[in-house]
């Protein structure tokens, strides 16, 4: 195993859809299918893109589909002074009020 020097990290790059449809020797719009419809590609390629997304344990990222789709799904939030309890409390309500809705707040 390969030391690495105290207090410095790697950073693992992330699997792209495009590492898995290499590996599987499909396209991407095939991965993709087999991720969303997969009743629209053959077993035999279903099963070879599965394999490979589990092995490289591919997570489809949220950011790029939202952009694929032509949304963001972020609420940019610009408060004043956050050093005033009233705005940080407010914001807190804000953030839980959507919870669970699939935006993300900046």
């Amino acid at each position: 195993m390969e030391s690495v020097p105290k207090g410095s990290r790697r950073r693992r790059r992330s699997v792209t859809i495009r590492d898995v449809a290499r590996e599987a020797a499909v396209g991407a719009g095939t991965v993709s299918r087999v991720l969303n419809r997969p009743e629209t590609v053959s077993d035999e390629t279903r099963l070879r893109v599965e394999t490979v997304i589990k092995d490289l344990d591919y997570r489809p990222s949220q950011v790029a589909r939202n952009l694929s789709l032509g949304r963001t799904m972020t609420i940019a939030v610009v408060a004043p002074f956050l050093t005033r309890p009233s705005v940080v409390e407010r914001l807190r309500g804000f953030t839980r009020a959507i919870d669970g809705s699939g935006y993300d707040v900046v």
